[in-house]
């Protein structure tokens, strides 16, 4: 089988910051991961965006699924059959037309630091 990385960018209706990570934590991380090929997650809050000059970001989090399967689209087509039923509630809170999603295939590691002089080392 083979590992994918699947990056989705998210944002919160404004004013709902509390409400939308309490059901992304609680309910929407458990329904992803019940997706068969899904086997972690991982939550970022962007801190600070790169683009826009320091306007702020688009996104406000950002979840990291990893996939280990054969088929990444399949597994994303169940993903997005579930989405919206009661296998997997949306809920309200979750601004969708800003989400953004992005399939990821590895394509090199580096590491630095000791990391990398002990990758070096003969």
């Amino acid at each position: 089988m083979n590992r994918y990385e699947y990056l989705v960018l998210t944002r919160p209706v404004s004013g709902t910051d509390d409400e939308f990570n309490r059901w992304y934590d609680h309910q929407h991380l458990r329904d992803v991961l019940a997706v068969p090929g899904i086997i972690s997650a991982r939550r970022y809050r962007v801190l600070l965006s790169a683009q826009g000059g320091g306007s702020p970001p688009i996104w406000q989090y950002v979840a990291v699924y990893e996939m280990e399967c054969d088929d990444p689209r399949a597994t994303l087509a169940e993903l997005k059959r579930r989405a919206g039923t009661d296998q997997m509630p949306i809920s309200a809170t979750l601004e969708r037309p800003v989400t953004a999603t992005f399939l990821l295939e590895k394509i090199a590691d580096r590491h630095g630091g000791e990391a990398d002089k002990l990758a070096r080392a003969p």
